[in-house]
């Protein structure tokens, strides 16, 4: 199968690109190179992988994409997606999630594309009392939560209108690494690069309210491995299309087995890593929610998915990819 990949040199991007060029998939990686992670282009050095930096934004770049290669389908990651960033730049991630998204479903209907796996974000559902399936309503909290369910809506336009199908995958924090590709951006707010980083240079590490409506008072999260996020899009892919749930844009939660809260996440960081790490209580953040965490039961019921990698092996992951890169 030709496959697209949008934002193809990110963090979870890379990762899926990748795995699905394992499986024998012919992969186009499409990435404006603003931000891409590091090794991502090492381990897209294959035969049948190409890469393509422009922009979604741009009309006559798409047109020169699509017109150049016939895609079966595409797995959508390109947007933005830090919270507290979100927060700040308001139009810009609507720009780049909303509007990006639009052009992408405008270039595929022109070319005849019908097939789209597209990376949501848990961040729609906003605070969930209890877990969250897919039936729950989408109340989101933050700035960027808002734009990426206005690119689901607008996925969901196009799919009554154009007979787009495929998979809308909502999930929570991405870590780990895979094919030698961690998170190392320096902007990054992920709480496990984070937490280690601040072991390393000695710095506080920020936790941001301590007196959440939570069992220890801070946030609670859902966490998933990059690679299990890859796997579900390799699964659906797998999928023939016509069959459930391709013949529909169904949502489908990737969830981990067992949510944990940001107190945990801090201290499996030190136990596994060997790291003093110092925080302390900061305000919270507009747009956090106290607490979201997914069902995988339709990912486990459609596609037999279900995350293999706990807490303590993403943090695994993730440390030995950081120490053999910088060699600490």
């Amino acid at each position: 199968m030709r496959v697209l990949v949008t934002g193809g040199l990110g963090f979870i991007g890379s990762v899926t690109a990748r795995a699905l060029a394992d499986q024998g998939h012919s992969v186009t990686v499409i990435d404006n190179g603003s931000d891409p992670v590091g090794y991502a282009r090492q381990a897209l050095k294959l035969p049948g992988v190409d890469i393509i930096e422009g922009d979604l934004r741009e009309i006559s770049f798409l047109e020169n994409v699509f017109r150049t290669s016939k895609f079966d389908a595409v797995c959508h990651f390109a947007a933005l997606c830090r919270v507290a960033e979100g927060e700040q730049f308001l139009s810009r991630y609507v720009d780049v999630n909303v509007t990006g998204t639009t052009r992408l479903l405008e270039a595929m209907k022109k070319w005849g594309v019908k097939r789209l796996l597209h990376a949501s974000t848990s961040a729609v559902y906003g605070t969930v009392d209890g877990t969250a399936n897919e039936g729950a309503p989408a109340r989101p909290e933050s700035w960027y939560g808002k734009t990426k369910l206005w690119a689901e809506e607008v996925i969901h336009r196009f799919v009554r209108s154009d007979g787009v199908r495929g998979v809308m995958f909502r999930f929570g924090n991405v870590a780990g690494s895979g094919y030698g590709v961690y998170e190392d951006r320096p902007a990054d707010d992920r709480l496990i690069v984070k937490a280690v980083r601040a072991g390393l240079t000695g710095d506080v590490l920020s936790v941001h309210g301590k007196d959440w409506p939570t069992p220890d008072g801070t946030c609670i999260r859902d966490y998933v491995h990059v690679l299990d996020v890859a796997k579900a899009f390799v699964a659906a892919l797998d999928v023939p299309a016509g069959i459930a749930p391709i013949e529909l844009m169904e949502t489908i939660n990737l969830g981990c087995a067992r949510p944990v809260s940001v107190k945990e996440i801090i201290q499996t960081v030190a136990q596994v890593t060997g790291l003093a790490i110092r925080s302390e209580e900061k305000e919270r953040r507009p747009g956090d929610a106290s607490s979201i965490w997914l069902s995988n039961q339709r990912a486990f019921l459609a596609l037999r998915w279900e995350p293999t990698r706990g807490l303590a092996s993403m943090i695994e992951d993730y440390w030995k990819a950081y120490k053999e890169a910088v060699a600490v």
